[in-house]
């Protein structure tokens, strides 16, 4: 560090880096969220072909889309199931989903972490909940100045 005296200049062109590398994984995550949306309709639309419509009019009525193909296997049993987060639109354009896709190490970092978070204040809470409990030398010396105490002793340990 630079102590008391930062640099300017260089603390601004840390933080543009930064800005930068942000606005490119934000970028990289919504369209990674729009294919894969774009994917699991055209593999919802192949899921319903039992309609009365073709798979070709499903896919130009969700989606506007002509391709053929159904996309892959997790997506077609998603899209079995009707509801997914990747039906409905989230207001920064992405989700979990496509961070863990971008960036696997950091989001597995990322759960290890608010797992470890939430235990400690799980046990924090319960500490404030539970009176205090003598440990095992404390419970012996209490128990041993009793004993001197009802022998007729002044309540020392010889």
């Amino acid at each position: 560090g630079d102590g008391t005296q930062p640099q300017l200049d260089v603390i601004s062109s840390a933080l543009l880096g930064t800005r930068s590398c942000l606005q490119r994984a934000i970028l990289d995550a919504r369209a990674l969220h729009r294919s894969m949306k774009e994917r699991w309709h055209q593999a919802r639309a192949a899921a319903m072909m039992h309609d009365s419509c073709s798979v070709k009019e499903n896919m130009k009525k969700t989606t506007g889309a002509t391709a053929t193909s159904t996309g892959d296997s997790e997506l077609s049993f998603r899209a079995l199931g009707g509801l997914d987060p990747l039906r409905f639109d989230t207001p920064c354009g992405f989700g979990i989903e496509q961070l863990q896709t971008l960036f696997p190490e950091e989001m597995s970092a990322y759960q290890r972490w608010k797992k470890m978070h939430k235990a400690y204040v799980e046990n924090s809470a319960d500490d404030i909940k539970q009176p205090k409990v003598l440990n095992d030398d404390e419970d012996a010396n209490k128990n041993n100045k009793d004993d001197t105490e009802e022998d007729g002793g002044d309540g020392t340990i010889d």
